[in-house]
């Protein structure tokens, strides 16, 4: 399981599955400060790609926005995919949030909400599916990439 807290990069994505189960797409920013061997403060910044199912995705698209804080659990996993224009295998990682291998805690707002709760729980959700991995998860599309870089 892999544990993340950090801001909302971009307003989730909401979609809808042939199954009739939702699914949800963010991008979140973690950031390291530190200071170098010269002393010098250093700020380092990872993007992760969210993946959340079912009514905890709906809950996620519903409440949460760009800059918004959270802490959320979910299982690391990599697919794959061929570029039909390329031939090109792509890979992207993912921390997904399913079933019960996942939580979503909202931390408080952004800087755009007016809601900044100084780091005092705003809400959670979770899920309550027993499945691990909804059913063609390997065929989902990635959503489109709003990363500043």
């Amino acid at each position: 399981m892999h544990h993340i807290i950090g801001r909302l990069g971009r307003d989730p994505e909401l979609k809808s599955l042939n199954n009739g189960n939702s699914v949800c797409n963010f991008s979140v920013a973690t950031t390291e400060r530190y200071n170098d061997s010269d002393g010098n403060k250093q700020e380092k910044t990872e993007w992760h790609n969210i993946v959340i199912y079912g009514k905890t995705a709906e809950v996620a698209a519903k409440y949460l926005h760009k800059g918004d804080q959270v802490s959320l659990v979910g299982q690391v996993c990599t697919r794959s995919w061929d570029d039909q224009e390329t031939g090109k295998k792509n890979y992207r990682t993912e921390t997904v949030l399913s079933g019960f291998n996942g939580k979503l805690e909202f931390i408080g707002g952004g800087s755009n909400s007016g809601n900044n709760s100084g780091g005092s729980s705003a809400g959670s959700a979770g899920s309550s599916s027993s499945s691990s991995m909804p059913d063609g998860y390997e065929n989902i599309p990635p959503a489109d990439d709003d990363l500043p870089f």
